[in-house]
């Protein structure tokens, strides 16, 4: 995405080198957060994108489910570890994409 929140490009597969640490979870409804294994994040797509910001950590990752469920990878320089905040898609009007 560009800086308007314009779509680059998506569907692309990412090549990171798996690897095991904690990942922050951050659920936007509650402000609830939990540390959890980057092997119990859910699905390749979650695991690789948690690995890319682990080893790249300027870069954000969205994770966009199946089932509705948008996630982004973020790395948190004040706990010097990624973030997963999960359920964004309460914040995304489904208007703007008619």
């Amino acid at each position: 995405m560009d800086e308007e929140l314009g779509i680059l490009g998506f569907g692309a597969k990412l090549r990171a080198t798996a690897a095991d640490f904690q990942v922050r979870e951050i659920d936007v409804l509650t402000s609830a957060s939990n540390d959890v294994s980057c092997s119990d994040l859910g699905g390749t797509r979650h695991r690789s994108a948690a690995c890319l910001v682990h080893q790249q950590p300027e870069t954000m990752v969205f994770v966009a489910s199946q089932d509705g469920r948008l996630t982004l990878f973020v790395w948190v320089e004040d706990i010097k570890n990624v973030a997963a905040v999960r359920r964004l898609e309460h914040f995304i009007s489904t208007s703007a994409f008619r």
